[in-house]
């Protein structure tokens, strides 16, 4: 059994693993659009700003987590990069939904945007089950920023509302 300062480690370890390899998606999906159609980012400034701001959230969040483990005051760390994480993350999701609604259909659009909505519902009903959360407010207030960010800076956008 890990003790606290060991889980803490591995924990922040594998956030920042998988905030690189989230960013490393994000600089593909930059590369990719810029090879194949370079206007399409100054055509649409909302997935150019999201795409372009998922890049330093994410680092926001590795470097916060890296740091996580080596910290007293680690809590302020921890929910620092949990913020910058949902951000980055949220910017990631709207830039791919709204490719695909460009690329392929928005119907696949907002298939996936409903996807990741519902998983994120699940994921917190699984949560909220295991650990039954004391904090049950905060973990609702959580799925309730990802899911309004998803939906209205991410599928309203790809389904042409603004």
């Amino acid at each position: 059994m890990l003790d606290d300062k060991e889980e803490m480690k591995t924990r922040s370890e594998m956030h920042v693993n998988i905030s690189l390899n989230l960013m490393f998606i994000a600089f593909t999906i930059f590369t990719f659009i810029v090879a194949i159609n370079q206007d399409m980012l100054k055509n649409d400034p909302v997935l150019a700003a999201q795409l372009a701001m998922s890049i330093p959230f994410f680092m926001g969040s590795i470097q916060a987590r890296s740091k996580q483990a080596h910290h007293a005051d680690s809590k302020r760390l921890e929910n620092f990069g949990y913020v910058c994480f949902i951000f980055a993350y949220g910017f990631l999701i709207n830039t791919v939904g709204i490719l695909l609604a460009t690329f392929i259909n928005i119907y696949v659009s907002i298939a996936f945007f409903i996807v990741n909505c519902l998983i994120a519902v699940l994921y917190s009903d699984i949560i909220i089950g295991m650990y039954q959360m004391r904090n049950l407010k905060q973990r609702l207030l959580k799925d309730s920023f990802f899911i309004s960010f998803i939906l209205i800076l991410g599928l309203l956008h790809a389904v042409g509302v603004y």
